[in-house]
Protein backbone atom coordinates (compact mmCIF):
# COMPACT_ATOMS: atom_id res chain seq x y z
CA UNK A 1 0.00 0.00 0.00
CA UNK A 2 2.80 2.39 0.70
CA UNK A 3 4.09 1.82 -2.71
CA UNK A 4 0.76 3.00 -4.07
CA UNK A 5 0.41 5.83 -2.37
CA UNK A 6 4.15 6.97 -3.43
CA UNK A 7 2.92 6.33 -6.63
CA UNK A 8 -0.42 8.44 -6.86
CA UNK A 9 2.02 11.29 -5.28
CA UNK A 10 3.74 11.13 -7.99
CA UNK A 11 1.03 10.82 -10.46
CA UNK A 12 -1.31 13.67 -8.76
CA UNK A 13 2.20 15.90 -9.34
CA UNK A 14 2.36 15.13 -12.82
CA UNK A 15 -1.42 16.21 -13.88
CA UNK A 16 -0.82 19.45 -12.07
CA UNK A 17 1.02 20.70 -14.53
CA UNK A 18 -0.18 18.31 -17.64
CA UNK A 19 -1.51 20.02 -20.57
CA UNK A 20 -5.37 20.31 -20.57
CA UNK A 21 -6.02 17.91 -23.24
CA UNK A 22 -4.47 15.74 -25.78
CA UNK A 23 -6.17 15.01 -29.42
CA UNK A 24 -3.61 12.44 -30.55
CA UNK A 25 -4.27 9.04 -29.25
CA UNK A 26 -1.66 6.29 -28.27
CA UNK A 27 0.43 4.90 -31.29
CA UNK A 28 -0.99 2.26 -34.35
CA UNK A 29 -2.80 -0.78 -32.33
CA UNK A 30 -4.26 -3.58 -34.13
CA UNK A 31 -8.19 -4.02 -33.16
CA UNK A 32 -10.91 -5.92 -34.20
CA UNK A 33 -14.54 -5.21 -34.19
CA UNK A 34 -17.08 -7.96 -32.25
CA UNK A 35 -20.96 -8.43 -31.51
CA UNK A 36 -21.52 -9.98 -28.20
CA UNK A 37 -25.24 -11.11 -28.34
CA UNK A 38 -26.21 -7.61 -29.55
CA UNK A 39 -23.31 -5.41 -28.12
CA UNK A 40 -20.74 -3.65 -30.54
CA UNK A 41 -17.73 -4.30 -29.12
CA UNK A 42 -14.08 -3.15 -30.40
CA UNK A 43 -11.08 -5.40 -29.11
CA UNK A 44 -7.73 -3.70 -29.16
CA UNK A 45 -4.14 -6.24 -28.79
CA UNK A 46 -1.23 -5.61 -27.32
CA UNK A 47 1.72 -5.27 -29.48
CA UNK A 48 3.08 -7.42 -26.78
CA UNK A 49 1.33 -8.99 -24.21
CA UNK A 50 2.56 -9.55 -20.88
CA UNK A 51 1.31 -12.64 -19.24
CA UNK A 52 -1.35 -12.68 -16.67
CA UNK A 53 -2.71 -9.50 -17.01
CA UNK A 54 -6.50 -9.24 -16.82
CA UNK A 55 -8.51 -7.81 -19.80
CA UNK A 56 -9.35 -3.97 -19.09
CA UNK A 57 -13.09 -3.87 -19.78
CA UNK A 58 -13.83 0.07 -20.74
CA UNK A 59 -17.31 1.74 -20.34
CA UNK A 60 -18.87 4.77 -21.74
CA UNK A 61 -20.91 7.68 -20.66
CA UNK A 62 -24.37 9.05 -21.39
CA UNK A 63 -24.73 10.11 -25.14
CA UNK A 64 -21.87 8.50 -26.09
CA UNK A 65 -20.23 5.31 -27.51
CA UNK A 66 -17.06 3.26 -27.36
CA UNK A 67 -15.44 6.15 -29.55
CA UNK A 68 -15.19 7.53 -26.54
CA UNK A 69 -12.87 5.23 -24.76
CA UNK A 70 -10.69 4.38 -27.63
CA UNK A 71 -7.92 6.85 -26.09
CA UNK A 72 -7.44 5.00 -22.77
CA UNK A 73 -7.91 1.69 -24.29
CA UNK A 74 -5.05 2.34 -26.94
CA UNK A 75 -2.95 2.99 -23.95
CA UNK A 76 -4.01 -0.02 -21.96
CA UNK A 77 -2.85 -1.72 -25.05
CA UNK A 78 0.07 -0.23 -25.26
CA UNK A 79 1.11 -0.79 -22.26
CA UNK A 80 0.32 -5.16 -22.44
CA UNK A 81 -3.25 -5.29 -22.09
CA UNK A 82 -5.65 -6.76 -24.38
CA UNK A 83 -8.75 -4.43 -23.85
CA UNK A 84 -12.35 -3.98 -24.86
CA UNK A 85 -14.73 -1.05 -25.55
CA UNK A 86 -18.11 -1.56 -26.02
CA UNK A 87 -21.67 0.20 -26.91
CA UNK A 88 -24.36 0.06 -24.68
CA UNK A 89 -27.84 -0.66 -26.66
CA UNK A 90 -28.99 2.06 -28.36
CA UNK A 91 -25.42 3.41 -29.09
CA UNK A 92 -22.85 3.37 -31.51
CA UNK A 93 -23.15 0.55 -33.83
CA UNK A 94 -25.00 -2.18 -30.77
CA UNK A 95 -28.73 -2.92 -31.25
CA UNK A 96 -31.63 -0.57 -30.34
CA UNK A 97 -34.63 -1.51 -28.16
CA UNK A 98 -37.94 -0.60 -28.85
CA UNK A 99 -39.20 2.92 -27.79
CA UNK A 100 -40.90 2.19 -24.90
CA UNK A 101 -38.56 0.03 -23.87
CA UNK A 102 -35.18 2.25 -24.35
CA UNK A 103 -37.01 5.24 -22.31
CA UNK A 104 -37.81 3.56 -19.01
CA UNK A 105 -33.82 1.53 -19.14
CA UNK A 106 -32.04 2.39 -16.10
CA UNK A 107 -27.92 2.91 -15.57
CA UNK A 108 -28.25 -0.03 -13.68
CA UNK A 109 -29.38 -2.26 -16.30
CA UNK A 110 -25.83 -2.07 -18.44
CA UNK A 111 -24.79 -3.66 -15.76
CA UNK A 112 -26.55 -6.41 -15.58
CA UNK A 113 -26.81 -6.75 -19.51
CA UNK A 114 -24.04 -5.27 -21.49
CA UNK A 115 -21.55 -5.38 -18.99
CA UNK A 116 -21.82 -8.89 -18.03
CA UNK A 117 -22.23 -9.94 -21.77
CA UNK A 118 -18.90 -8.59 -22.50
CA UNK A 119 -17.64 -10.09 -19.12
CA UNK A 120 -19.29 -13.62 -19.91
CA UNK A 121 -17.79 -13.10 -23.02
CA UNK A 122 -13.84 -13.07 -21.84
CA UNK A 123 -14.55 -15.83 -19.33
CA UNK A 124 -12.54 -13.97 -16.41
CA UNK A 125 -13.00 -11.01 -13.97
CA UNK A 126 -11.47 -7.69 -15.39
CA UNK A 127 -10.07 -4.76 -14.96
CA UNK A 128 -13.28 -2.20 -15.25
CA UNK A 129 -13.20 0.98 -15.81
CA UNK A 130 -16.28 2.91 -16.33
CA UNK A 131 -16.72 6.67 -16.96
CA UNK A 132 -19.55 8.95 -15.91
CA UNK A 133 -23.07 6.91 -16.17
CA UNK A 134 -20.81 3.98 -17.30
CA UNK A 135 -18.96 4.79 -13.83
CA UNK A 136 -22.07 4.17 -12.00
CA UNK A 137 -22.87 1.14 -14.00
CA UNK A 138 -19.27 -0.54 -13.80
CA UNK A 139 -19.41 0.21 -9.74
CA UNK A 140 -23.13 -1.28 -9.95
CA UNK A 141 -21.53 -4.35 -11.90
CA UNK A 142 -18.99 -4.70 -9.46
CA UNK A 143 -20.66 -4.96 -6.34
CA UNK A 144 -22.87 -8.06 -8.35
CA UNK A 145 -19.87 -9.77 -10.31
CA UNK A 146 -15.92 -10.13 -9.68
CA UNK A 147 -13.29 -7.57 -11.08
CA UNK A 148 -10.26 -7.62 -10.69
CA UNK A 149 -9.78 -3.89 -10.31
CA UNK A 150 -12.31 -1.32 -10.57
CA UNK A 151 -11.77 2.05 -12.07
CA UNK A 152 -14.10 4.91 -11.72
CA UNK A 153 -13.88 7.79 -13.86
CA UNK A 154 -15.91 11.02 -12.99
CA UNK A 155 -18.72 8.93 -12.33
CA UNK A 156 -22.65 9.37 -11.08
CA UNK A 157 -22.88 8.30 -7.70
CA UNK A 158 -25.12 6.44 -5.98
CA UNK A 159 -27.96 7.44 -3.96
CA UNK A 160 -25.85 6.68 -0.70
CA UNK A 161 -23.64 9.79 -1.09
CA UNK A 162 -26.53 12.33 -0.90
CA UNK A 163 -24.83 14.62 -3.63
CA UNK A 164 -26.89 17.65 -4.44
CA UNK A 165 -29.12 17.27 -7.23
CA UNK A 166 -28.43 19.02 -10.95
CA UNK A 167 -31.79 20.45 -11.67
CA UNK A 168 -32.28 19.85 -15.56
CA UNK A 169 -35.30 19.38 -17.07
CA UNK A 170 -36.15 15.69 -18.49
CA UNK A 171 -39.30 14.55 -19.66
CA UNK A 172 -39.29 10.71 -19.35
CA UNK A 173 -41.57 9.68 -21.92
CA UNK A 174 -38.99 10.21 -24.68
CA UNK A 175 -35.66 9.73 -25.22
CA UNK A 176 -33.40 12.43 -23.90
CA UNK A 177 -31.48 14.43 -27.01
CA UNK A 178 -28.06 15.85 -26.99
CA UNK A 179 -26.98 19.22 -25.54
CA UNK A 180 -26.94 21.85 -28.12
CA UNK A 181 -23.16 22.40 -28.85
CA UNK A 182 -22.47 24.99 -26.84
CA UNK A 183 -24.21 23.53 -23.38
CA UNK A 184 -21.99 20.48 -24.40
CA UNK A 185 -18.90 22.27 -24.70
CA UNK A 186 -19.46 24.02 -21.09
CA UNK A 187 -20.41 20.96 -19.39
CA UNK A 188 -18.39 18.25 -21.38
CA UNK A 189 -15.17 19.83 -22.92
CA UNK A 190 -14.61 22.92 -21.48
CA UNK A 191 -11.03 21.91 -22.41
CA UNK A 192 -11.02 20.53 -25.60
CA UNK A 193 -10.26 22.49 -28.79
CA UNK A 194 -13.17 23.58 -31.07
CA UNK A 195 -11.85 20.63 -33.80
CA UNK A 196 -11.99 17.84 -31.06
CA UNK A 197 -15.39 19.08 -29.25
CA UNK A 198 -17.22 19.54 -32.30
CA UNK A 199 -16.32 16.56 -33.41
CA UNK A 200 -17.27 14.61 -30.17
CA UNK A 201 -20.68 16.37 -29.92
CA UNK A 202 -21.22 15.24 -33.55
CA UNK A 203 -20.93 11.84 -32.59
CA UNK A 204 -23.84 11.81 -29.70
CA UNK A 205 -26.70 10.10 -29.34
CA UNK A 206 -30.22 10.76 -27.52
CA UNK A 207 -30.45 9.05 -24.28
CA UNK A 208 -32.72 7.40 -21.99
CA UNK A 209 -34.44 9.80 -19.82
CA UNK A 210 -34.51 7.91 -16.93
CA UNK A 211 -30.51 7.00 -17.11
CA UNK A 212 -30.73 11.02 -17.39
CA UNK A 213 -32.42 11.44 -14.15
CA UNK A 214 -30.85 9.13 -12.22
CA UNK A 215 -27.72 10.57 -13.45
CA UNK A 216 -28.99 14.29 -12.08
CA UNK A 217 -30.76 13.25 -9.13
CA UNK A 218 -28.40 10.75 -7.77
CA UNK A 219 -31.52 7.92 -7.76
CA UNK A 220 -29.80 4.49 -7.23
CA UNK A 221 -29.03 2.92 -3.95
CA UNK A 222 -26.30 0.71 -3.69
CA UNK A 223 -24.91 -1.90 -1.28
CA UNK A 224 -21.70 -0.60 -1.69
CA UNK A 225 -20.41 -3.20 1.55
CA UNK A 226 -20.89 -5.93 -1.42
CA UNK A 227 -17.93 -4.37 -3.37
CA UNK A 228 -16.08 -7.59 -4.95
CA UNK A 229 -12.62 -5.52 -4.94
CA UNK A 230 -10.57 -3.70 -2.85
CA UNK A 231 -8.58 -2.11 -5.42
CA UNK A 232 -10.66 0.79 -6.55
CA UNK A 233 -9.18 4.06 -8.23
CA UNK A 234 -11.72 6.85 -8.30
CA UNK A 235 -10.40 9.81 -10.44
CA UNK A 236 -12.28 13.64 -10.33
CA UNK A 237 -12.31 15.87 -12.90
CA UNK A 238 -11.49 19.23 -11.17
CA UNK A 239 -13.49 21.67 -13.55
CA UNK A 240 -16.33 18.88 -13.89
CA UNK A 241 -19.98 20.29 -13.27
CA UNK A 242 -21.66 17.20 -13.84
CA UNK A 243 -20.17 14.73 -11.28
CA UNK A 244 -18.75 17.48 -9.27
CA UNK A 245 -15.62 16.69 -7.49
CA UNK A 246 -17.20 16.90 -4.14
CA UNK A 247 -19.47 13.78 -4.73
CA UNK A 248 -16.66 11.83 -6.22
CA UNK A 249 -14.34 12.32 -3.55
CA UNK A 250 -16.90 11.53 -0.89
CA UNK A 251 -17.67 8.00 -2.84
CA UNK A 252 -14.15 7.65 -2.94
CA UNK A 253 -13.49 7.61 0.93
CA UNK A 254 -17.20 5.33 1.25
CA UNK A 255 -15.66 2.66 -0.64
CA UNK A 256 -11.89 3.13 0.42
CA UNK A 257 -10.47 3.96 -2.69
CA UNK A 258 -7.42 5.81 -4.04
CA UNK A 259 -8.40 9.03 -5.29
CA UNK A 260 -7.25 11.41 -7.79
CA UNK A 261 -7.78 15.01 -9.04
CA UNK A 262 -7.47 15.64 -12.58
CA UNK A 263 -6.69 19.35 -12.46
CA UNK A 264 -7.69 22.09 -14.81
CA UNK A 265 -9.78 18.82 -16.61
CA UNK A 266 -13.71 19.06 -17.46
CA UNK A 267 -15.82 15.88 -17.57
CA UNK A 268 -14.94 14.37 -21.07
CA UNK A 269 -11.51 15.91 -20.98
CA UNK A 270 -10.51 13.16 -18.69
CA UNK A 271 -11.08 11.04 -21.70
CA UNK A 272 -7.77 12.66 -23.98
CA UNK A 273 -5.22 13.20 -21.63
CA UNK A 274 -1.87 11.80 -22.35
CA UNK A 275 -0.72 12.25 -18.37
CA UNK A 276 -3.95 10.78 -17.15
CA UNK A 277 -4.00 8.14 -19.12
CA UNK A 278 -0.56 7.18 -18.69
CA UNK A 279 -0.68 7.16 -14.87
CA UNK A 280 -4.06 5.45 -14.71
CA UNK A 281 -2.34 2.36 -16.88
CA UNK A 282 0.25 2.49 -14.18
CA UNK A 283 -2.15 1.89 -11.17
CA UNK A 284 -3.78 -0.59 -12.88
CA UNK A 285 -0.84 -3.16 -13.74
CA UNK A 286 0.59 -2.35 -10.19
CA UNK A 287 0.57 -5.43 -7.66
CA UNK A 288 -2.66 -5.49 -6.17
CA UNK A 289 -2.06 -4.57 -2.28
Amino acid sequence: MKVLLACLAGLACLLTSAPPAVASPPGPIPTQNLVINGVAVTKYFPITPIAGRPPVVLVHGGAHGRWSMDYHARTFAERGSYAYTLDWLNHGDSIDLPEAQFITRSIVDIAHREIRDVVNYLGVPPILLGHSMGGLAALTYATNYPVQKLILMAPVVPQNVGAAQINIEVDLTKPYEPFPYPVAKQLFYPTMSDYQATNWHSLLVPESPLAVWEATRWTVPLNLSALTTYDVLVVAAQIDQLTPPTAVSALSSMISGEYLLATNLGHCDILVNMPLSYNIVTWANLESS
